[in-house]
């Protein structure tokens, strides 16, 4: 529903033998069916449409005080559905201990993996899990998702244009790594953004910039997994991070033209080499992208 009224209205608990505490509407509050029972009245946040008279609510949910959280509960058809706030991303300072552990990382790229084998073009003949540990070297950060997961990534130092980040899961489990090189932000100045996606590439062909970035995943499921979260890392880093499309409307309408070279590999066997596979056509998740600070 658009632009939508609300309205928050307090109901009492009726506890006399044989009244059924119902709404004025037909509907039951949950302590009809045992929920909530102990309140002394039912406080009740109303959703009316925009152009409707007083009267009945299109929808309505009761509010709950529940184990120290503020809850909005709805009963519809049998069912008791409780709905509280979700944790914002919040990005913090890399610290040492959240560096991710080079053992997983030879694991997820393999031991013996070199730049060149990827098509690298900085450092091709270092080996790629020493390349996505470079690229923390400077400004690490990470951030942790409403669902747990890690987004960490930062810049090799003095080159700030050669970048890595790492996606692991709420148990800590790497999910997803890659090497981003040479992107050239969609933004500069204080608000300056380029004209064409025809513009921004040649820009970074004057300043020598072969754009990359390489996808390691441990297996399929955890590149369709993990790949949302690093296709919006990518677009706050276009942004230049602390950024929003509401600041930077013209650098988010260029974003959705713009085509990034990436490969995506999937974690190889004992002794074999990454296996290249499609590289996933998925959103970006949905994550504000003024959430990735740096």
């Amino acid at each position: 529903m658009a632009r939508p009224r609300y309205r928050i209205s307090c109901y009492p608990v009726l506890r006399a033998e044989g009244e059924v505490p119902a709404t004025r509407w037909g509907g039951h509050w949950s302590s009809f069916y045992g929920f909530g029972a102990d309140r002394d009245a039912v406080a009740v946040l109303e959703v009316h449409a925009p152009d409707g008279k007083a009267g009945d609510p299109a929808s309505w949910y009761e509010i709950v005080h529940e184990d120290g959280n503020e809850q909005l509960w709805h009963m519809y058809d049998g069912w008791l559905y409780k709905m509280k706030p979700v944790a914002s991303p919040r990005t913090s300072a890399l610290k040492p201990e959240d560096v991710p552990d080079e053992g997983a990382l030879k694991q997820l790229v393999g031991t013996a993996t070199l730049g060149s084998s990827v098509q690298l073009v900085n450092y091709p003949e270092m080996p790629v899990s020493d390349r996505i540990l470079a690229g923390l070297q400077a400004a690490g950060r990470m951030m942790a998702t409403s669902d747990e997961s890690t987004v960490t990534w930062g810049f090799k130092y003095e080159e700030a244009n050669l970048q890595s980040v790492v996606i692991a899961d709420k148990t800590g489990r790497l999910e997803l790594a890659a090497v981003v090189d040479d992107i050239l932000g969609l933004t500069y100045g204080k608000s300056g953004t380029y004209a064409s996606v025809a513009e921004y590439e040649k820009r970074a062909k004057r300043q020598g910039l072969r754009p990359r970035v390489i996808v390691f995943a441990r297996d399929q499921a955890s590149l369709v997994t993990a790949y949302p979260l690093l296709k919006r890392w990518m677009q706050a880093n276009l942004l230049g991070f602390n950024g929003s499309c509401a600041a930077h409307a013209a650098a988010c309408a260029l974003m959705r033209d713009l085509d990034l070279p990436a490969d995506a590999y999937l974690a190889p066997g004992a002794g074999s080499a990454p296996v290249k596979v499609a590289t996933p056509d998925l959103p970006a998740a949905q994550i504000p992208l003024e959430a990735f600070t740096q």
